[in-house]
């Protein structure tokens, strides 16, 4: 998709510089958007790569676990986040119909959902949700903040020490040598597999040279007569 982002991209400012006279804005937006187009598919070709650096997770038996440990609580984290975009929902639309009229921020749905994602890392101001609506401010943010923080965010943490204290026990002790050492180890496994792999492999068809023949330099070639004889 990169590839033939650039080379659209490449072709239209070709055309264009050929021509000046065909240069207008609709035009230039028209590249600059496909522009941005490649960008985002840079960067997001960039966030795979780096995300294929966790097959590696595999070497080590530590990094195994936090990859089992993950695998095992899915489906418990995903439960819970079903919960925590409906309590998010719910707020963002009650945020809307309280604060909408008052405060920029919750003046439509999306700008709410925004508002109430920021305030899970303490990015709100308790003063102006007061004088916006001085009865029900102050308690909308605290019972949020309450069902979001103390009580979402602490189930996830359990899910995750509970899962990984299973995994923990079904590989046993957790006295284990450095990670260096255990991806040392793997280096040597897989290297002494190839070499294995090379050994077995069954040699190439061809002629044998010394398939059928003697190694005595003396000796007559199969199928001529031998000298010492005649």
């Amino acid at each position: 998709t990169t590839c033939f982002l650039r080379v659209k991209d490449s072709l239209k400012m070709q055309a264009l510089i050929a021509n000046p006279a065909l240069i207008t804005s609709p035009k230039l937006q028209n590249l600059a958007f496909w522009v941005s187009q490649e960008d985002n598919c840079i960067s997001l070709s960039a966030l795979v790569m780096w995300v294929k650096l966790l097959k590696f997770a595999r070497l080590t038996s530590r990094l195994n676990r936090i990859a089992a440990t993950l695998e095992r609580a899915l489906p418990d984290i995903l439960a819970l986040l079903f919960i925590f975009v409906v309590a998010l929902v719910a707020f963002s639309i009650t945020g809307v119909l309280i604060f909408g009229s008052d405060l920029p921020e919750y003046g439509g749905f999306l700008g709410a959902l925004g508002a109430q994602y920021d305030a899970l890392f303490g990015n709100f101001d308790s003063a102006r949700l007061y004088n916006a609506n001085r009865f029900i401010g102050q308690f909308f943010m605290c019972a949020w903040l309450t069902i979001s923080v103390l009580v979402l965010l602490n189930l996830l943490i359990g899910i995750m020490a509970h899962h990984y204290s299973i995994v923990c026990q079904h590989e046993g002790s957790l006295l284990e040598p450095p990670i260096f050492s255990q991806v040392a180890k793997q280096y040597r496994v897989a290297l002494s597999r190839t070499s294995s792999q090379q050994k077995s492999r069954p040699p190439k068809p061809g002629l044998s040279l010394t398939a059928g023949v003697s190694l005595d330099p003396l000796a007559p070639l199969p199928g001529m007569p031998s000298v010492m004889q005649s």
